[in-house]
């Protein structure tokens, strides 16, 4: 079994993409209390969806928080 590996690129994106779900996670959850569980899910809906402008604007109202409600790190711009 050769498995795979993948590319500066592919982790930049999953980067971005944790990032994304992170901050939608944490506004749905500070902002308009939301349940996490239910947090969490409207986040993978968003994710693909949010533009950059707005998950930041996002950040920004939530208080730029460093981790999610699930206490996990937010990570950086990428």
């Amino acid at each position: 079994n050769k498995g795979f590996a993948i590319g500066e690129g592919g982790r930049a994106y999953c980067r971005h993409l944790i990032r994304k779900h992170r901050i939608l996670e944490t506004y749905l959850c500070r902002v308009l209390g939301l349940p996490l569980e239910k947090a969490c899910e409207e986040a993978h809906n968003l994710q693909y969806h949010a533009s950059e402008e707005l998950v930041e604007r996002l950040c920004e109202v939530s208080g730029n928080p460093s981790r999610c409600p699930h206490g996990l790190e937010i990570p950086g711009r990428v």
